[in-house]
């Protein structure tokens, strides 16, 4: 009977406890928590976007104080200059690599363009970008490798088959040579002619009376049966002109000759 009674208290007591009235619910959130998962959502969101297959801004926070503006040939800039005009070094390198596969930049609005220039980028750039219409015009006979792979379509590969066949001739004569450079298609071999110019005066000439024979056939021009007529004749008298070809050789080959050859 002892034991009922506590129970009865214990219950009264139990009972007479005031509840509290605002319990959290499990599903709502206070506003701080709110507050943080909106900030974690809007910048995932905005680095979804910015990994998308749109043109976007520099995914790295710029720190616009370390930015130059300043004149710029993006023909000629190289990646450090880029770098310095605010885009990550990533960015710079695509930049390069993009002019050495599809040559130069004819206008302004073609550096726009780029996937890694966003249009707010560009509109930022745009007074400073200055074109010199020439820095893309290249004097083949003088071109080293990295300027020829300025050209639309010249990797490092087309690039040496240009320089070597260029010495194998002592120089190119006329832009229709480049048509005689193994692995150029017609494309490219146009972009090409469209991108230089020719100094005759660097072309190298070779000497038909003192040269070897091993020496008068290694030029490209110069056949097994040229090179034998060349001989012969010289044995009778010094050569003074390819007149002695006449009849035996075509005019076509005499021509694209006659630009590599001296007499003394």
């Amino acid at each position: 009977m002892a034991g009922l009674s506590i129970a009865v208290v214990v219950l009264i007591i139990l009972l007479n406890i005031p509840l509290k009235s605002e319990l959290t619910d499990p599903i709502k959130l206070d506003s701080s928590q709110v507050t943080f998962f909106d900030f974690e959502s809007d910048e995932n969101e905005e680095a979804s976007f910015s990994s998308g297959k749109t043109k976007h801004e520099n995914p790295q926070f710029e720190d616009r104080s370390k930015i130059k503006l300043f004149n710029f040939d993006p023909n000629t800039l190289n990646q450090d200059g880029f770098v310095d005009l605010g885009f990550s070094g990533k960015q710079a390198e695509s930049i390069i690599n993009y002019r050495k596969q599809y040559g130069a930049f004819k206008e302004p609005s073609d550096f726009g363009k780029l996937y890694v220039v966003s249009e707010k980028k560009y509109e930022e750039l745009k007074p400073y970008i200055q074109i010199d219409h020439q820095s893309f015009i290249i004097d083949i006979n003088r071109a080293r490798p990295e300027e020829l792979e300025q050209i639309k379509g010249i990797g490092p590969k087309l690039a040496e088959r240009l320089i070597k066949y260029r010495d194998a001739l002592g120089g190119y004569s006329n832009k229709e040579q480049i048509k005689e450079v193994w692995g150029l298609d017609e494309e490219t071999v146009g972009e090409v002619q469209n991108s230089i110019v020719i100094d005759q005066n660097k072309i190298d000439r070779i000497n038909v009376n003192t040269l070897s024979k091993k020496e008068l056939m290694a030029h490209p021009y110069i056949d097994f049966e040229m090179g034998a007529l060349i001989l012969k004749e010289r044995d009778v008298h010094q050569l003074e002109n390819l007149d002695f070809f006449d009849g035996q050789i075509s005019e076509e080959k005499i021509e694209r000759l006659t630009p590599y050859i001296t007499y003394e």
